[in-house]
């Protein structure tokens, strides 16, 4: 006859189930509560850079193009405010010389200690050539923005601050548009509506899914595609031609917006590594920028040909503190010259002959 203690109580033989069933719950529960707090972290961080706790209020999104900001300059009241903080009354005053900078990433402030912009040393370096003359260096780049984004955005929003004169700074966005696809659109839709680039609220699946109620799911999936280097089917070694003949077209159509309102403008050669200057894609788009500013007799600042230390630059073509100010001393000449001419008109006009 068996003993009783040879069949364990059923409440001893449920309580090891019990327990890894606590475990697990509380294992799920500790992954809720630290995804609940890294949450609510992203959230405060993205408060306390203007970014919002709930959505981004700046997040700029058009049928044509997007970006992670305002394209500048945007309206605050009557006052227009650009990438670098900067804030100018919309009615420019009597005198006064602005100076707005178009491009890409490579016009916004460096990712090092100092993070210094070329407009910013751009207009330290006007201010000291012509002492006592309001000079006033605007930034109008935006990350990711090829010579497409920088006409419209000049044509919609940069032309109501009044400049005397522009800046155009582009190539490798441009370059890299047949990377995308193996048709290139003139509107560069083939790059620029990939989800690479386009906003996360118009993607599709699960992460994207994620994405609309997490902000951290957002960040993470963004850092990500930094890594899969602009997505599937992204090739660098794919034919450069297609879209030289836009990058072309889009600089004179800058030129002639430019002239129709009597806007100074200049044309820059993009500084970059020696790894990516000598390669046939890059030099060829040096070499459209140079052509067609010297087609157009429009004034050149040949970045690309003075700014060529390794040692200056972060990656291809994003630049050092130390690079943009070196990339702004390749701008003061051309500028200045015509900053000269707008000084010179001006003093004419307040002196009447005699």
């Amino acid at each position: 006859m068996a003993s009783v203690h040879d069949d364990p109580a059923p409440a001893a033989r449920d309580r090891p189930r019990t327990g890894r069933a606590a475990n697990v719950a509380l294992a799920l529960a500790s992954l809720a509560f630290g995804g609940l707090l890294l949450e609510v972290g992203v959230r405060v961080y993205a408060w306390s850079i203007g970014r919002g706790f709930w959505e981004n209020p700046l997040h700029f999104i058009s049928p044509f193009f997007t970006s992670d900001g305002w394209p500048a300059p945007y309206r605050d009241g009557d006052v227009l405010v650009f990438k670098e903080g900067e804030r100018v009354p919309r009615e420019k005053p009597p005198g006064e010389i602005r100076v707005v900078c178009l491009g890409g990433s490579t016009t916004l402030p460096g990712v090092d200690a100092e993070g210094v912009s070329y407009p910013r040393a751009l207009e330290g370096l006007l201010q000291g050539r012509f002492p006592g003359a309001s000079i006033h260096v605007l930034n109008a780049g935006e990350n990711a923005f090829s010579t497409a984004h920088s006409l419209v955005n000049f044509a919609l929003r940069v032309l109501d601050a009044q400049p005397d004169i522009v800046t155009e700074y582009e190539a490798i966005n441009d370059l890299s548009v047949n990377f995308f696809g193996t048709q290139t659109e003139s509107d560069y839709a083939n790059k620029y509506l990939t989800p690479y680039f386009l906003a996360f609220r118009h993607r599709t699946g699960l992460v994207a899914a994620l994405g609309h109620v997490s902000r951290l799911v957002r960040i993470l999936d963004n850092r990500l595609e930094l890594f899969r280097a602009g997505g599937p089917g992204y090739d660098e070694h794919r034919d450069w031609r297609p879209p030289l003949p836009y990058f072309r077209r889009n600089l004179r159509s800058m030129v002639a917006v430019a002239r129709t309102h009597g806007v100074g403008i200049v044309l820059g050669t993009q500084a970059a590594r020696s790894t990516r200057r000598t390669t046939e894609g890059f030099d060829a788009y040096l070499k459209a920028t140079r052509e067609v500013a010297a087609e157009l007799d429009v004034p050149l600042a040949d970045v690309a040909g003075v700014v060529t230390g390794d040692e200056l630059f972060v990656d291809d073509v994003h630049t050092t503190s130390e690079g943009a100010r070196a990339v702004a001393r390749a701008w003061l000449d051309p500028v200045a010259r015509l900053v000269s001419e707008r000084l010179h008109r001006r003093d004419a006009v307040a002196t009447p002959p005699g």
